[in-house]
């Protein structure tokens, strides 16, 4: 073969690789992906807010702040998020940029029973910019690089999955990024689960049942949840006896799944609702949902 036919054949391979990748840009990667669409349907609670640092503000000034912090598994992940923020030097410059990740976008954390008297979080998390993908990665290769941490990847059904684990305790954080969302959890499980959705993007949500209905947009919340109570009893086994809420289960049954927004005012929990039960099947909004603040607020029970 020529010089020439060479030279041919080589430009015409770099132009193929160019045209791929912006049709990639303009179409796949274009298209708005559903956050939704990433949860897994077996979640029992999922809790979406535009202002994640406000909501953690807000819950450390009720009593459901002592709560959380009093389980052991969000103290373990308190421990490692100290550990990572000292890893990265600890400034005040690196921590507000770290922030700025929880920032005001659609942060959706979804908790899922994963066995026998076991409980799992998975966090969904967007990167807006170039620049976020790039501070996760670096966070992720200077954790790596300390002794105390090893970090792989695997391949799981042709997506590329990292791994982060501790070397003394075992305990490990699977982080996949599907076009600009970002997914981390402890359990490999529910990372799986979330690319075994990719292949059926037709299917329904965890929030389908609602329609178009956002509660996000009612002003003054910090954060909606929706709560499967199908699934409620399940997650009630791994904290209480089955004996203890029996009679809860019976009223769960009575309804589907239900759509609440938050307000957290000073040591108070308060909340609207728009919800689904087996005989109407469509969401309904309460009235304290649709008024606007200032109004009453109906308290969650």
């Amino acid at each position: 073969m020529s010089r020439k036919h060479l030279a041919l054949y080589t430009a015409l391979l770099l132009l193929l690789a160019l045209a791929t990748y912006v049709y990639y840009r303009r179409t796949l990667a274009a298209a708005p992906v559903d956050p939704y669409s990433l949860v897994p349907n077996d979640a029992v609670l999922v809790v979406s807010t535009h202002d994640h640092p406000a909501l953690v503000r807000h819950l450390q000034e009720t009593d459901l702040w002592d709560n959380l912090t009093a389980v052991r598994y969000f103290q373990q992940g308190a421990g490692h998020l100290a550990l990572a923020d000292s890893l990265t030097g600890g400034s005040s410059r690196r921590r507000s940029g770290l922030l700025a990740l929880l920032g005001r976008k659609l942060v959706i954390t979804s908790l899922h029973v994963t066995g026998p008297g076991e409980f799992d979080v998975l966090y969904q998390i967007p990167l807006t910019r170039v620049s976020e993908y790039r501070q996760v990665r670096s966070l992720l290769e200077t954790l790596g690089r300390d002794e105390r941490y090893r970090l792989a990847t695997r391949d799981y059904e042709d997506q590329e999955l990292t791994v982060l684990t501790e070397r003394r305790s075992e305990f490990s954080l699977t982080v996949f990024n599907y076009r600009n969302h970002l997914l981390v959890s402890a359990s490999p499980g529910l990372i799986e689960a979330v690319v075994r959705r990719l292949a059926h993007p037709d299917a329904p949500t965890v929030l389908a049942a609602f329609g178009s209905t956002d509660i996000l947009k009612l002003r003054g919340l910090d954060a909606s949840l929706m709560v499967n109570y199908r699934r409620l009893p399940q997650f009630l086994d791994v904290l209480f006896r089955r004996d203890a809420h029996g009679q809860f289960d019976q009223l769960a049954g009575l309804v589907s799944e239900g759509l609440l927004g938050l307000k957290l005012a000073g040591s108070r929990a308060q909340a609207c609702k728009a919800s689904r039960t087996p005989k109407r099947p469509e969401a309904r909004c309460s009235s304290a949902c649709a008024a606007s603040p200032p109004s009453p607020w109906a308290y969650a029970t």
